[in-house]
């Protein structure tokens, strides 16, 4: 925590503020808003899935007839 805490303001530490109150569903400043609605792709993160669970995802479709 203290690196983060060191590293001031700037890109980082504003997606890190973004994505944290996002999380915890706290409301944006106004600014925080703005640069949300301007840079999603950078805020959101994506989800990842590995193989298997690619594969079990595919497999719950079939069952679910989807």
């Amino acid at each position: 925590m203290e690196y983060f805490n060191a590293i001031g303001e700037g890109l980082l530490s504003a997606l890190v503020s973004i994505r944290d109150k996002l999380r915890r569903g706290k409301k944006l400043e106004k600014w925080e808003q703005e640069y949300y609605r301007k840079n999603k792709e950078r805020v959101d993160l994506k989800t990842r899935y590995s193989a298997e669970e690619l594969a079990e995802q595919e497999r719950l479709k079939k069952l679910l007839g989807e």
